[in-house]
């Protein structure tokens, strides 16, 4: 557990030193509703007087409409890397802070824990826990990369759009007679997926969608491999190559044709529609719009729209590896498995 919470507080370090260098007025807007619903929330939850209830309440409002109009005098304010740039970004950050300091002041210590680690939460962490993880951190190959490819990407609009041809769609179509869709699991060793291999702590961390067996209709969301922006693409084997034990393992359910056609025209519809890969999904339970998903996310909901979502998870994000473990009822089939440097 004391594990786990150093990992999310050295993502909030993460998150932090993002927001200081390239936060801009959209990201801090989006943020600072977020806090301010999620503080909502969990104050009504809480078993306290409402007169207490109402003062938390309150002085988030008005907080709120402090940072709204901060925000609102700063559009467009300090562009350019700077001093002044940096100083503002630190503001802001301050501002999404207060309200958990609130809490801290006007509720009593039992109920802590109740809303995110109040400032003295980090005081419990050992300098060997602290040192042990960043050592972790420092072992991932081009961690200086996952935070300047988290630029590329947008959680608050669509960046990727028709990233899917029609021959594509062609060689699709072509699979209709094979009654199967392919779930495929893999360990690409791609920077993003070390990163997220921290938290979830399984071997695979990334999933994808084929309709043949073959991988060579494989998509999923994705950071695009700089060629594509951030969102639904096409997938080939050589992306998933990118260390000396990178593997995948492919598993298949039969779904029919029907089902089938029905999930080839979702995927059109939002490869037309357009989409943006959730990368904040780990953190946060928000999407500004329906199409911003992460890879795991978006298999499943592809599952749940034909009707085939066959686990039901009640806490936490979507993680890769849930559709093995949670997979009581053997809806899957093992295919075969592909380890790229044996």
């Amino acid at each position: 557990m004391k594990d786990n919470q150093l990992l999310k507080n050295l993502l909030k370090i993460i998150v932090f030193v993002i927001l200081i260098f390239y936060g801009n007025f959209p990201i801090f807007m989006v943020f600072s509703v977020i806090i301010f619903l999620f503080i909502i929330f969990e104050t009504l939850k809480l078993n306290i007087p409402y007169r207490t209830k109402a003062y938390i309440l309150v002085f988030c409002f008005l907080l709120f409409i402090v940072q709204d109009i901060f925000n609102y005098i700063y559009i467009g304010v300090y562009k350019t890397f700077g001093i002044k740039l940096l100083a503002r970004n630190l503001i802001e950050i301050i501002l999404l802070y207060i309200p958990f300091i609130i809490k801290d002041i006007t509720v009593t210590n039992k109920y802590k824990g109740t809303f995110l680690p109040s400032i003295e939460a980090p005081g419990v962490i050992s300098f060997y826990e602290i040192k042990n993880k960043l050592s972790e951190l420092n072992k991932i190959k081009g961690i200086k990369d996952v935070v300047i490819d988290l630029t590329r990407h947008n959680n608050f609009k669509y960046i990727n759009q028709k990233s899917l041809t029609e021959n594509y769609f062609k060689d699709v179509n072509k699979t209709l007679k094979d009654p199967y869709v392919y779930i495929v699991l893999s360990n690409t060793g791609s920077p993003a997926s070390e990163l997220i291999s921290l938290f979830t702590k399984r071997q695979y961390n990334h999933t994808s969608l084929s309709f043949d067996e073959d991988l060579k209709t494989v998509i999923s969301y994705n950071g695009g491999e700089k060629l594509f922006p951030p969102g639904l693409n096409l997938e080939q084997l050589k992306q998933f190559n990118k260390k000396t034990d990178a593997s995948m393992i492919v598993y298949k359910m039969k779904i029919g044709k029907t089902k089938k056609e029905k999930l080839i025209k979702l995927i059109k519809k939002i490869n037309k529609e357009g989409s943006a890969y959730n990368i904040l999904g780990l953190m946060f339970d928000y999407k500004h719009k329906p199409n911003i998903m992460f890879c795991s996310e978006f298999v499943n909901k592809m599952l749940e729209v034909i009707g085939e979502n066959y686990f039901k998870k009640e806490k936490g994000p979507i993680n890769p590896t849930d559709f093995i473990e949670l997979d009581y009822y053997r809806k899957l089939e093992y295919c075969y498995e592909i380890k790229f440097n044996e």
